[in-house]
């Protein structure tokens, strides 16, 4: 798909089929996660999925809304608390590895948008207990919980965004 046309066909869903995501799908997904850019490539991510009839159990403990439960797959992406963090402390911990995470985010929905499917970026899930049905390590902190699956209509809605002038200043 040429790029301009990704952009616009990408957009955040939460009426999903019910079909679940292959293994192959979900590695596909995450491969374009890690070739996001990030901070001295140190890659401080995880990406923890879950498949199968298992994207069922995330309601309502992990994520509170029932529309989930037909996602085809839901990743966790994570920030990994690591070699980043030990080089650059605390600046890496409060901003490098959220930036990174986000950008990782991205990239695995624009590329769900390519492969025909759409996406929702949630933020507001319950850490703890994505933790446990996860098996989230202690070093690795959720940022972004990501409902992927084929729409039960593909659409692209039209996107409402603020003028570009009122969020733009080009300094001369």
């Amino acid at each position: 798909m040429e790029f301009e046309k990704l952009m616009n066909a990408r957009h955040s869903t939460r009426g999903f089929s019910g079909k679940r995501l292959s293994e192959d799908e979900v590695r596909e997904l995450v491969r374009a996660g890690t070739l996001a850019p990030n901070a001295c490539n140190m890659q401080s991510w995880h990406f923890y999925a879950v498949v199968g009839d298992a994207v069922e159990k995330l309601y309502p403990d992990s994520y509170a809304n029932e529309w989930i439960k037909t996602a085809g797959a839901a990743i966790l992406v994570c920030a990994e608390d690591g070699e980043l963090c030990a080089h650059f402390g605390e600046r890496a911990r409060d901003l490098f590895i959220l930036q990174d995470t986000a950008a990782a985010a991205t990239m695995i929905l624009l590329r769900a948008a390519d492969m025909g499917m759409s996406g929702c970026f949630i933020g507001s899930f319950r850490e703890e207990a994505c933790r446990r049905a996860f098996s989230v390590k202690e070093n690795h902190i959720p940022v972004a919980l990501l409902a992927i699956g084929y729409e039960t209509e593909l659409q692209t809605p039209e996107k409402s965004r603020k003028p570009l002038d009122s969020v733009l200043t080009i300094v001369k």
